[in-house]
């Protein structure tokens, strides 16, 4: 076998804008923080304007542009009067990535100024790389803001990092999308549809969670088939104990088109015990994948939490159980034949055991000690319960698990 590498996979998308409108609560906080800023309340002001930002820059295809240009202007300003320079200087190398020819308005410190032109050169050091946008005939695009004009646009000279592409349609009609350009060419395909528009070469994101269904089927089938490959393991990991950790799996095979179930594997919360079950999961990968048999009815759940449970346990009936010693049963564990899931039940062995009694809350509570034989051979396992009971001594059953 051989280990294939994970292909690209797409971010979500906001394919259309049903409002040509600014959110109105990224409008809402860029006013506060410019108000904020006007009344010299600069400790109040930068995080009203960095929400404002971020909300506008959420929604690419409907942002205020300009506004969101000039708060940043006004975010770096409060972030030097409050002492925070290297996020002011952060601030300013963003405005210069959006914009490299915006200009500080008059009015502003010189040294203010001079910042900026510090963070362009920054700028001018780092990679560049370039973007084509496509879309529907006749739409425009715009780059952070800038119209570069209709489809198709190939942009030249894009600094490394977070871009904001919004495509807008002659009849209002809006596309907006972030794009993280790190090098090569960045691709952008806009559309006015109900599907979010995809780039070339990248898949969905498989989105495992606990139950295996029709729709995960169709991901995982793309995903696979985009990486080329002939097997996947999918799986989640869940709390199965205070220090436990359990992972559901599952491998899908290509040619099947199905999945078929793997043994759950256990793990300390510290994953200290995690790499000798690597092994072991590697192991029955192996045996899997040799005799992979026939895939699994769909929905398949990749959570199996086995129930332990003990019936005709200890009670205590009589008065003298408050003395600290009775006969009652010692539990000897022994398959129950009705229950398909590994299930135990006490089978009753008279034998005297000791009864603590203890107190919790101002409750008696009596701690009930239980010992057993676990599934695997001459594997011991153990616990204790509290049982309480405000006005008399406990009667009846009691169901523990461990």
């Amino acid at each position: 076998m051989a280990l294939v590498a994970s292909p690209t996979i797409n971010k979500a998308e906001k394919p259309t804008s049903k409002s040509s409108k600014p959110n109105p609560e990224a409008t809402l906080a860029l006013e506060t923080g410019k108000k904020l800023l006007a009344d010299l309340k600069f400790d109040e002001a930068a995080p009203a304007l960095k929400k404002g930002i971020e909300l506008s820059l959420a929604e690419p295809g409907t942002a205020d542009y300009p506004s969101v240009l000039e708060a940043h202007v006004s975010l770096a300003v409060a972030q030097f009067r409050t002492g925070a320079e290297d996020d002011a200087q952060k601030t300013l190398t963003q405005l210069a990535r959006m914009d490299p020819t915006y200009s500080i308005p008059s009015g502003y410190p010189p040294a203010f100024t001079r910042e900026f032109e510090k963070a362009k050169k920054r700028l001018d050091k780092q990679g560049k790389s370039s973007m084509s946008v496509e879309g529907p005939p006749g739409s425009t695009v715009f780059i952070d803001g800038r119209d570069l004009g209709m489809v198709p646009v190939l942009e030249e000279g894009l600094a490394f990092g977070t871009h904001y592409v919004k495509i807008e349609g002659s009849r209002g009609e809006r596309f907006g999308q972030v794009v993280e350009v790190k090098g090569g060419m960045a691709k952008v395909k806009g559309s006015f549809g109900d599907a979010p528009a995809k780039s070339a070469g990248g898949v969905a994101d498989p989105k495992v969670t606990q139950s295996l269904d029709e729709a995960t089927l169709t991901r995982v089938q793309a995903y696979v088939k985009a990486a080329n490959a002939e097997y996947a393991v999918v799986g989640i990991v869940y709390r199965t104990g205070d220090q436990q950790l359990t992972s559901g799996l599952a491998l899908y095979s290509a040619r099947r088109s199905g999945f078929a179930p793997l043994p759950a594997v256990s793990f300390d919360h510290e994953a200290l015990t995690s790499n000798v079950e690597a092994f072991r999961l590697v192991e029955e990968i192996v045996k899997k994948v040799q005799s992979y048999g026939s895939s699994a009815a769909l929905p398949l759940s990749l959570i199996t939490k086995p129930q332990t449970k003990l019936s005709r346990v200890a009670t205590s009936r009589d008065p003298d159980a408050a003395s600290g010693s009775r006969t009652v049963a010692k539990p000897r564990l022994t398959p129950d034949e009705g229950e398909k899931k590994p299930t135990y039940v006490a089978d009753p062995v008279e034998k005297p055991v000791e009864v603590k009694q203890g107190q919790g809350g101002g409750v008696p509570g009596w701690v009930w000690i239980v010992v057993g034989v676990g599934l695997a051979a001459g594997a011991g396992v153990g616990g204790y319960f509290i049982v309480s009971e405000s006005t008399k001594p406990v009667t009846g059953t009691v169901t523990a698990q461990w």
